[in-house]
């Protein structure tokens, strides 16, 4: 299934067409069980820090088409819990994994003046492709993302 996400975009121009961009995302997704041995809910959390290039093609003065690439790293948490409003009940179970990947991006930006030569708002949509490696969650079992995403946001440029 879809992991519905929000996050934080930076990037540093150093050269006239190439940004060094970072990135942070967190997405989450849960659902709750009822069955005749009871209740509970799963949930992952998902934090994403990420580094890469974005190279763009001004066409013109507020319409960059650009491709892009970031190296991810990820850190999840899977629970299942009969009382999550309670972090510290004993039939919680939490187990945490990290792993690595990629994402690819084609996309367009909308660079808006601010009036300031170093600092602009950007707003951006792109679609990408992403991979992961396995997470491991110890006895709860291993996962790995993969697929198409799309992106709608503003990035600070300096």
């Amino acid at each position: 299934g879809a992991l519905q996400s929000f996050g934080l975009r930076a990037g540093w121009r150093f050269q006239p067409r190439l940004t060094l961009q970072l990135d942070w995302e967190h997405g989450a997704s849960g659902m709750e069980t009822h069955t005749e041995m009871g209740s509970w809910e799963s949930r992952l959390d998902v934090e994403t820090l990420g580094a890469g290039l974005k190279a763009e093609a001004p066409l013109f003065p507020h319409f960059h088409p650009y491709v892009g690439v970031l190296c991810n790293a990820l850190f999840a948490g899977a629970r299942l819990d009969d009382d999550p409003d309670h972090d510290d009940n004993s039939t919680q179970v939490l187990r945490r994994g990290f792993g690595v990947g990629g994402y690819g991006t084609l996309g367009f930006s909308f660079p808006i003046s601010t009036g300031s030569a170093s600092l602009s708002m950007t707003p951006y949509l792109e679609v990408g492709y992403g991979l992961t490696s396995n997470l491991h969650l110890e006895d709860m079992g291993e996962m790995r993302f993969w697929g198409s995403a799309g992106r709608l946001g503003v990035m600070v440029r300096f």
